[in-house]
């Protein structure tokens, strides 16, 4: 995916909406790159993850989902390491956020918000270390989440910026945000 580039690639389509950011590409090949120089200590693994965050850090997220996995990709590499960095792209995503706690998918605050973008924004920021007891912002998000949750256990709001109408999206992205704050509830 990366060989011969100098450049960050962009989206990629798969045929569904909206299309898969280029920060979950990274977020995802950086783990593997990571993984298989653990496990090789072969130099051809490190120098191709180090190439990827090369690629990756100056490429500016174009709507919330980017944001959501850039801010993602950063905290897996190290929250202490791009600290600076996580706390500036967290500011932007606060700088999206409606009065109710949740985001819409473009940098455009009068769009309609977005479940699923949401969702993610709360995973993404508790793995970037903020908490809801302790960040107001993060705390109505919070609060937003839990009260869409349906009565069947599943959440799903306005199909809004999905090519189908389903809750896989926003259940994941809740379940995961929830289950990364309060892993203790889950047992």
């Amino acid at each position: 995916h990366y060989k011969d580039r100098a450049t960050m690639p962009g989206n990629e389509v798969d045929g569904c909406e909206p299309d898969i950011s280029p920060f979950e590409i990274a977020d995802q090949s950086w783990q593997t790159f990571n993984i298989l120089y653990q496990q090789t200590h072969d130099p051809q693994w490190l120098a191709e993850r180090d190439r990827l965050v090369q690629l990756a850090l100056p490429y500016k997220p174009r709507n919330m989902i980017d944001l959501n996995w850039k801010i993602q990709f950063l905290a897996t590499m190290g929250r202490q390491k791009y600290a600076q960095q996580l706390d500036a792209l967290i500011h932007e995503l606060y700088s999206y956020q409606e009065p109710d706690g949740m985001w819409p998918y473009p940098f455009d605050k009068t769009r309609k918000p977005a479940d699923f973008i949401s969702y993610h924004a709360i995973y993404v920021l508790a793995l970037a270390g903020r908490r809801p007891e302790t960040d107001p912002n993060m705390a109505r998000a919070v609060q937003a989440c839990l009260r869409a949750q349906r009565p069947e256990g599943d959440w799903e709001g306005d199909p809004v910026y999905q090519g189908f109408n389903t809750p896989f999206r926003a259940t994941e992205f809740a379940v995961m945000a929830l289950s990364q704050l309060y892993p203790c509830l889950l047992y």
